[in-house]
């Protein structure tokens, strides 16, 4: 049987989260408070096997509420229970020890799951957790990807790019830089091929996303 200790903020919330607890088969509810001292005192006199803690409005404090669990009482494992974190709430859970989270406390299975998996030693993500840290890594690559694509360019693409997202034509850009509009057509392609498009509008499109405009 696997002993769990609910600490939560929100009573309305803590009500739904505890019968979830209280329903999970080969588990033990053994005690749920309110307030975070109350909590850590209840947590070191129990010794329960996983301490779940549930977010609601309050991230930062649930965050040091499970870094003080595994300093005080290192043998309890730490859940959490949010709905709508964020990456970088993720990341700053892991880093303050938590063993587990997940976002839907009201699915059971993957409550029962994420209890099992933290209690055997295994870090668990749900998989909506899993989602939000993977598609965040992939957005903040694509930018750092686009960063090095345009670092790629010459100074004379960049002017030419920076002027098309101003709206001027090839021959305006031309006699701005003293250019033939043969030649700034050529930086235009090489800056295309750089940036890895195909259309002007979105090579422009690309350079506004990436605020290389006009000053």
């Amino acid at each position: 049987m696997i002993s769990l200790f609910l600490v939560d903020h929100s009573l309305p919330v803590s009500k739904s989260v505890r019968s979830s607890l209280e329903a999970l088969p080969g588990c033990r509810l053994i005690g749920h408070e309110l307030a975070v001292p109350d909590a850590l005192n209840g947590i070191r006199q129990r010794r329960p096997d996983v301490a779940v803690i549930s977010v609601g409005s309050d991230f930062p404090t649930a965050v040091e509420t499970s870094r003080r669990v595994r300093t005080e009482e290192p043998s309890a494992r730490v859940m959490l229970i949010a709905s709508t974190p964020t990456s970088k709430q993720l990341v700053r859970a892991l880093e303050a020890g938590v063993h587990g989270i997940v976002t839907n406390p009201a699915d059971l299975m993957v409550l029962a799951a994420a209890v099992r998996a933290v209690c055997a030693g295994v870090t668990y993500l749900s998989q909506e957790a899993t989602e939000i840290m993977v598609n965040d890594y992939l957005r903040r690559k694509a930018r750092n990807s686009r960063k090095t694509q345009f670092g790629r360019l010459s100074g004379r693409e960049r002017e030419v790019l920076q002027r098309l997202t101003s709206g001027a034509s090839t021959s305006d850009i031309a006699h701005a830089l003293n250019l033939s509009p043969k030649t700034v057509d050529t930086y235009r392609r090489r800056a295309m091929v750089k940036l890895e498009v195909t259309t002007v509008a979105a090579l422009v499109k690309v350079a506004i996303a990436n605020e290389v405009t006009a000053s």
